[in-house]
């Protein structure tokens, strides 16, 4: 049941508006305003509400924002409805200084967003805020349907020049009167006696909140960079699981991406040609973090670092132009559509690109999407001589490339004995939770903080001084024995 005081509407509009009179708009009464209509005087009341508020009711002569941008602004600020600022419109009043612009919303608080809004961006003067729709009911009464799909109510001279009460109006159309209005949530559920009130819940009130935060151009413009930099994040290593087969998966965060991944499997044939690349072209895929380790400075940037700014380039580029073919402004639907599709299709020319581009310089690797093609098979590995008896091992500590991790252990004593006993052992790394882990064959550098946080350092197997067992030596010969009486 709604609210029936209207102080209490009244003081709910004064909060409401209240924020914008240090920006210089000034709250017009609903009474003033109403004098100025039945005057006849240049007024453009603009309904800055939802498309589901203005089906229930709307103030009489009123436009939607929509026609309002579209027919009469270009005419309050000098150009044409393409937009171009060079060709000088005449305007439809006689002055169009003179024509005052009365945004207003339910209690003030959207209006006064647009109020600012013209103010500043298009250097309007002439324009106040509305104290909203309720107070409208209060104070005038003659509230009317839209007509139908002309973001247009009946004109001020159909209604409030003939009427000054909802019953006059019934009596000259009783079709026109609309004893109904909407209150956008249920802090703002007031109205007079004889009128009904429609709201929307909490949740479709928090939602139509936040929708309409990005229907300006600067939220609009956020929403794209999301859009565009998300589809990076959350798409790009699984679009390589997608084209090679290798595992990469859709995921939250990049390392559940790239965990199943063939490069992590022990003797797998063959391992995915973007994780398993070396060199420069990591910077292509991602793996900045391979390339820069050793460069002064750069090595602290993060994967992905490359790409980032390649796009962020080649989107801002694309999109300038966009808006300078269209003429239009960042919030207009079709204008954000255009440079998200824009965003989307430089991401799949990108992917598609970079896979080609590795599959053909892999030719180990035998997948690209359905395709299968025949691949040289790897070299026999060659068996490693036995390490001769006598031979010891020094560990030291450094970097390897091509390694992977193998067995885990507790103590620094009993991985050495264990790696100096394994000819496959390359060394071994210490993890920040004390444990140390073996080091095997593989596609992964370690170093320190490589290839994760959790990397301390890294020691690796060298063979140390060679000992060659010494031999015993020989017994000295006994002499002959001496026998009794076999002298002469």
């Amino acid at each position: 049941m709604p609210s029936r005081s209207r102080a209490d509407a009244y003081a709910a509009v004064l909060k409401a508006s209240g924020n914008f009179t240090s920006d210089g708009v000034r709250l017009i009464s609903t009474q003033e305003l109403k004098e100025k209509l039945k005057q006849k005087e240049a007024v453009v009341l603009v309904d800055v509400r939802t498309p589901e508020e203005q089906k229930v009711s709307i103030i009489p002569g009123a436009v939607t924002r929509e026609v309002f941008e579209a027919e009469t602004l270009p005419t309050l600020i000098g150009t044409d409805k393409s937009g171009q600022s060079d060709v000088k419109v005449e305007p439809d009043t006689p002055e169009a200084s003179s024509v005052l612009v009365v945004p207003y919303c339910t209690v003030g608080y959207r209006s006064g967003l647009y109020c600012r809004e013209l103010m500043t961006k298009y250097s309007l003067n002439n324009v106040v805020n509305g104290e909203g729709i309720i107070m409208w009911a209060f104070d005038v009464g003659v509230l009317v349907r839209p007509l139908e799909g002309s973001g247009r109510a009946l004109c001020h001279d159909e209604v409030v020049g003939k009427a000054t009460s909802a019953a006059d109006v019934e009596e000259t159309d009783p079709s026109a009167c609309v004893r109904e209005f909407h209150v956008y949530a249920q802090p703002w559920d007031f109205a007079p006696d004889g009128f009904t009130t429609v709201r929307f819940s909490m949740p479709g009130a928090a939602w139509q909140h936040l929708a309409s935060k990005f229907k300006s151009s600067r939220s609009a413009q956020c929403a794209l960079w999301v859009w565009a930099l998300m589809l990076w994040y959350l798409l790009f290593t699984p679009s390589c699981g997608v084209m090679y087969k290798c595992g990469c998966q859709m995921a939250l965060t990049k390392w559940s991406q790239v965990k199943p991944c063939n490069v992590f499997e022990e003797g797998a044939p063959h391992k995915c040609p973007w994780c398993a690349c070396t060199g420069l072209p990591c910077l292509l895929v991602g793996n900045d973090r391979k390339v820069l380790r050793d460069v002064p400075m750069l090595d602290t940037l993060p994967d992905g670092f490359f790409i980032t700014v390649l796009t962020i380039v080649v989107l801002h580029l694309l999109w300038r132009r966009i808006d300078r073919f269209q003429c239009a402004s960042a919030n207009n639907k079709a204008n954000v559509a255009i440079k998200a599709s824009v965003a989307f299709a430089w991401f799949i020319g990108y992917v598609l690109l970079m896979g080609v581009l590795f599959f053909l310089l892999s030719p180990d690797y035998p997948f690209f999407f359905s395709e299968l093609r025949a691949v040289r098979k790897p070299a026999p590995s060659l068996v490693p001589a036995p390490v001769p008896q006598g031979a010891s091992y020094q560990y030291n500590l450094g970097a390897i490339a091509y390694a992977g991790t193998d067995q885990k252990y507790q103590n620094e004593t009993a991985t050495q004995a264990v790696c100096s006993s394994s000819l496959a052992c390359l060394g071994y790394w210490k993890h920040t939770d004390g444990s140390y882990n073996s080091l095997k064959g593989g596609v992964v550098t370690y170093a320190s903080g490589s290839p994760g946080p959790t990397v301390m350092w890294v020691k690796l197997k060298r063979l140390g001084l060679f000992q060659a067992p010494h031999p015993s030596p020989a017994p000295r010969p006994s002499p002959a024995p001496q026998h009794a009486g076999s002298g002469r």
